[in-house]
């Protein structure tokens, strides 16, 4: 990440207007490559709630279950 955000910032030099210090200018690129690699991860992942249940069903069953009978 911080190799990427270096590298954008090489690649957008001329770019920098000196109306900031370079230190803020380098950290914001650093952020803002951050932010977009997360909104890219995330909008692969869909999840459904109901697959959730079904596995956890389906873990429930394949415990194995002790031997003692059931206090109950």
């Amino acid at each position: 990440m911080v190799q990427d955000a270096f590298l954008k910032a090489y690649e957008k030099l001329e770019q920098f207007q000196g109306n900031s210090k370079f230190y803020t200018w380098l950290v914001r690129i650093a952020v803002n490559e951050s932010l977009m690699r997360l909104r890219k991860r995330r909008t692969g992942r869909m999840v459904s709630i109901d697959e959730d249940v079904e596995y956890r069903r389906r873990l429930d069953a394949a415990r194995p279950r002790e031997w003692r009978p059931d206090p109950r």
